[in-house]
């Protein structure tokens, strides 16, 4: 499955192999690492997408890991981000 956000990531509770972009000042090699660091995602970075087959063999045959990995995306989701963000802004706005 293509995610285009780690967002939709652990808002479906998915355990992802993640390959960053290194374009934009790094932020894709951090936010990959709070979900590594979640135990929510595997990291390949580009250089190591040869190895893609590979890691992906092992996580389609460690059952228990990719359960442990989903039970970790879902914990890192925040569904409540749009409203919470807003509500900040709203108490900006008024303050």
């Amino acid at each position: 499955v293509l995610f285009r956000s780690l967002f939709e990531m652990a808002a479906t509770g998915t355990p992802a192999i993640v390959v960053p972009g290194a374009f934009g000042g790094g932020h894709q090699s951090e936010n990959a690492a709070a979900m590594v660091e979640a135990g929510a995602a595997i990291v390949l970075p580009e250089s190591e997408l040869a190895d893609l087959p590979t890691v992906l063999a092992h996580l389609m045959a460690a059952d228990q890991r990719r359960t442990r990995m989903a039970e970790a995306a879902r914990a890192a989701a925040r569904p409540d981000a749009a409203n919470v963000v807003a509500a900040a802004m709203m108490e900006l706005a008024h303050a």
